[in-house]
């Protein structure tokens, strides 16, 4: 009885944390800010087509972002790390920004036309970008 109590145990360890195969999401183009959804209080915010709040992201692991479509913000490299995190037994991919892990985050990427950075679980907060044809 113990022996089969052991072997449950361990099966339900082993497949009980499940990861889904997340397959790093092509970011490549330009994004315009739409929201930015705060997980810890309603202070939603939402921005109209046209802002000028974009990232262009390049196939070759560039970056750079921009104010009213002209004024540089950053700009330098980046990195997406397939099945880096797990939250609620979910897998996310993330992006690291210039090689520094303080600005690791979730990336997603729906339906090819719109873009996720941040999760707004336990507090956090999430960036939507909409791809700018």
């Amino acid at each position: 009885m113990k022996v089969i109590l052991s072997i449950l145990i361990v099966a339900l360890c082993f497949f009980g944390c499940k990861k889904n195969n997340v397959t790093p999401p092509s970011i490549t183009g330009l994004w315009e800010l739409r929201n930015i959804i705060n997980g810890s209080s309603s202070s939603d915010s939402t921005y109209a087509a046209g802002n000028g709040n974009v990232y262009q992201f390049n196939s070759n692991n560039t970056y750079a972002k921009f104010k009213d479509d002209t004024v540089l913000i950053s700009k330098g490299t980046f990195v997406i790390n397939p099945n880096a995190t797990t939250v609620d037994h979910v897998s996310y991919n993330t992006i690291t920004f210039d090689g520094n892990s303080a600005t690791t985050q979730v990336v997603q990427v729906a339906n090819g036309n719109t873009l996720s950075l941040g999760l707004t679980y336990n507090g956090g907060t999430a960036y939507l970008y909409a791809k700018v044809p």
